[in-house]
C-alpha cells in the first residue's frame, strides 16, 4: 500500500446532551480518538452498530463537522473544512437533493462552482455523468427528485459527488434503503468507478455483505473507538475481537436450521471503566477494567483487546 492520501489522527467529537436549564450538561463522546489512513485507489469499510460513531466520523472526514481534537490531512495538508477532493454520498437520497431543483441542475452545480466551467460545458459534462451512472440524460436530466426511485436518486447522488472530480469518496450507508437487485447494481457501479478513476473510497455500513463485496480493508467501530482493523477477508473470516465476532454471528444466513447465538445485552448497557465493550463481552475479566490499546496482532491487523 502506498502512502495515505487521506489520514485522520486521534479524532474526537462530542455532543452535549439535553439537561437542566441551570447546571452541568453531560457530553456524549461520539468519536473518541480514532485514527485511519486511506491510500489512493483503496477501499475501506467502517462498520459497527447504529450509534457507534460511523456517520459522525464520515462527516468529519469530508469537513461537514469539525473535530473537537485531532487532525485530518489530505496529501499531507491539514483540512479544516469542506474540500473539493473529498466528497460524500449520503444515505438519505430524498433529503440530499433539493426538491425544487431538477436533478440535472443539482449535478451541474459542482461543475459551475467548484470547477468554474461555463454553463454549456457544465451541462454537457453533467449529462455525460448521468450516462455513466446509468441514467439516460434525455429521460432523467430535467426531472425533479420526487419523480425518481430511491436507486435512481442514489445514482444522481453519486454523479453529483463525482462532478467535483474527487480523489476520495465517502459513502454513508449508500445501499441501506434499496432492494437487493438495485443494491447489487449500485455496488457494482462503485467498484467500476473506483477502478476507472483510482478513487479512494470509505464505505460506512452495518451490512457485512457490502463489506465483503466492495472493500479491501475494514475498521470495526464500537462506541466511537476502533476495536479491530485489517484486511477484509482476514477480519471477516477470522475475527479476533469479541465485538467483531458478535457482528459476524448476527449476520443472517439462508439456513433456518442454523442455531442462532444468544444476543448480547443491548447497546445502551452500562458504560463501565476500561474496555468500552466490557459490559457486553462474554469473555470480560478483571483485566478489562484497564483500557486496552490498539496494537498489532499481525501485519496490517490491529486489535484493541487484552486477550486476542
Amino acid at each position: 500500500m502506498t502512502g495515505p492520501i487521506l489520514e485522520a489522527r486521534d479524532l474526537v467529537r462530542g455532543f452535549r446532551l439535553p439537561g437542566p436549564l441551570f447546571g452541568p450538561r453531560r457530553i456524549l463522546r461520539a468519536v473518541g480518538g480514532v485514527s485511519l489512513a486511506l491510500a489512493a485507489g483503496e477501499s475501506l469499510a467502517l462498520v459497527g452498530e447504529s450509534g457507534s460513531g460511523k456517520t459522525t466520523l464520515g462527516r468529519m472526514l469530508v469537513g461537514l463537522s469539525r473535530p473537537d481534537a485531532g487532525t485530518i490531512r489530505f496529501r499531507g495538508e491539514v483540512l479544516s473544512g469542506p474540500q473539493r477532493p473529498v466528497q460524500m454520498v449520503f444515505q438519505d437520497t430524498a433529503a440530499a437533493l433539493n426538491p425544487r431543483r431538477t436533478v440535472g441542475a443539482s449535478v451541474m452545480l459542482p461543475f459551475l462552482w467548484n470547477r468554474r466551467l461555463p454553463r454549456a460545458e457544465a451541462e454537457a459534462a453533467a449529462r455525460a455523468l448521468f450516462a455513466r451512472v446509468g441514467l439516460p440524460p434525455e429521460t432523467f436530466f430535467a426531472r425533479l427528485p420526487h419523480a425518481l426511485s430511491g436507486g435512481q436518486r442514489q445514482r444522481v447522488g453519486i454523479a453529483r459527488a463525482l462532478a467535483s472530480d474527487p480523489a476520495v469518496l465517502v459513502a454513508d450507508e449508500p445501499v441501506s434503503a434499496l432492494d437487493v437487485s438495485v443494491r447489487a447494481q449500485i455496488l457494482r457501479l462503485f467498484a467500476d468507478l473506483r477502478a476507472e478513476r483510482g478513487l479512494a473510497t470509505l464505505f460506512i455500513t452495518h451490512d457485512l455483505g457490502v463489506v465483503r463485496a466492495v472493500t479491501q480493508r475494514v475498521a470495526v467501530l464500537y462506541r466511537g473507538q476502533v476495536v479491530e482493523q485489517g484486511p477484509t477477508a482476514q477480519v471477516m473470516d477470522h475475527p479476533r475481537h469479541p465485538y467483531t465476532q458478535a457482528l459476524r454471528a448476527a449476520t443472517p444466513v439462508p439456513d433456518p436450521a442454523r442455531a442462532r447465538p444468544t444476543p448480547p445485552p443491548p447497546p445502551d448497557a452500562a458504560i463501565l471503566p476500561g474496555c468500552p465493550f466490557r459490559a457486553r463481552c462474554p469473555a470480560a475479566a478483571p483485566a478489562c477494567a484497564t483500557p486496552p490499546v490498539l496494537r498489532n496482532l499481525a501485519p496490517d491487523h490491529l486489535i484493541s483487546c487484552h486477550f486476542a
